[in-house]
């Protein structure tokens, strides 16, 4: 169905109105032209799924959910220990059932309840990214598995500590729109047709992230039915969202919250040196190395495998110490980073 963006007639018209549209209808005028514009657009609008959103809304909630990223991938990077990227993919709206049934079984779908609405909301990850993450928590090197199957009882409450973890950054993001806003897991289905958060017909709110680590891209799906969405979509106003420095100051400091309890390894090198492999499987017992630096020059420092600190060593009372002498300037983590032997 055809519709044009003019001014819809909402009242009734005045004798002097209709005396105006007879008098131009006896000029020669035709009577339909009058209230259209020439630039007039025509657009197709689906009645089975009205868009919720407009282009508003579709800012405002970018703006949340790229702040919820931040975080998330903040605690994604500091947990594997790897470079992770998360990017919004889409915010769309859809019939619910139109959604369920986009939805490949088996699934990971969690649902949320949110106390402030008295409402549910869902999110769908995909069992490949459960097996990732899990076979990396666990000293694996992380493999997408591309044959689908049910998650296992361990797989799922591994992944559970992990979605709460993550997701605890969703209320900071939501506060400047809708303080208080809780959002808590509430259930785990691996079937889609299991997780009944709203009418069939009910349209919902979709937000897609994607999660890109080494190279592999994964899907997160957050369904906001109506109950939901149309709450926080009342409070999504200007007065409700300061300027862009504070909203870049926010996510800042939830980056710093997340690193100052974030574990690091260090490790002190006294010294290196070189053998052949033919040296080496000659080494016995009272052999002397020589390294490759004065007994009394400092050691190095290295942070996550990155040298970044110069100690000397030492004794604090009984036990093995290291006194701290300076940091490395940028030129010489260069330098000892490209002659690392290990």
């Amino acid at each position: 169905m055809l519709f044009s963006r003019g001014k819809v007639m909402a009242k009734v018209l005045s004798q002097e109105e209709i005396d105006a549209l007879l008098s131009n209808a006896n000029k020669g005028k035709d009577i339909d032209q009058l209230g259209s514009k020439k630039n007039a657009i025509e657009y197709l609008y689906d009645w089975k799924n009205p868009q919720k959103l407009n282009a508003d809304h579709k800012r405002m909630l970018k703006q949340i959910f790229q702040i919820f990223s931040t975080s998330f991938q903040t605690y994604l990077q500091t947990t594997l220990k790897t470079m992770v990227d998360i990017s919004i993919s889409d915010i769309s709206t859809v019939s619910y059932s139109d959604y369920l049934l986009s939805v490949s079984e088996p699934t990971c779908m969690y649902k949320l309840f949110l106390d402030k609405l008295k409402a549910l909301a869902s999110i769908e990850v995909q069992p490949s990214f459960v097996f990732f993450l899990v076979e990396r928590l666990l000293g694996g090197i992380g493999r997408a598995m591309e044959l689908p199957r049910p998650v296992s009882p361990i797989e799922e409450n591994i992944m559970l500590r992990i979605m709460q973890n993550s997701f605890m950054g969703l209320k900071e993001a939501f506060k400047n729109v809708y303080p208080g806003l809780n959002f808590q897991f509430n259930g785990f289905e691996t079937n889609p047709n299991f997780v009944n958060i709203a009418p069939p017909t009910d349209v919902v709110a979709l937000i897609t992230l994607d999660i890109s680590i080494r190279e592999v891209i994964f899907n997160i799906n957050i369904c906001f039915p109506s109950a939901v969405i149309d709450p926080i979509l009342e409070k999504i106003t200007a007065k409700s969202w300061k300027n862009q420095e504070n909203i870049t100051a926010r996510s800042i400091n939830i980056i710093e919250d997340y690193i100052k309890y974030s574990e690091v390894e260090m490790v002190v090198e006294f010294a290196q040196t070189e053998l052949t492999i033919n040296q080496f499987l000659s080494l016995k017992e009272g052999d002397i190395l020589e390294l490759d630096k004065p007994i009394d020059e400092p050691s190095l420092v290295n942070i996550d495998n990155r040298p970044k600190f110069f100690v000397r060593p030492g004794y604090e009372g009984t036990r093995k110490a290291f006194e701290f002498i300076r940091q490395l300037t940028p030129d010489e983590e260069r330098k000892y980073a490209s002659r690392r032997v290990f």
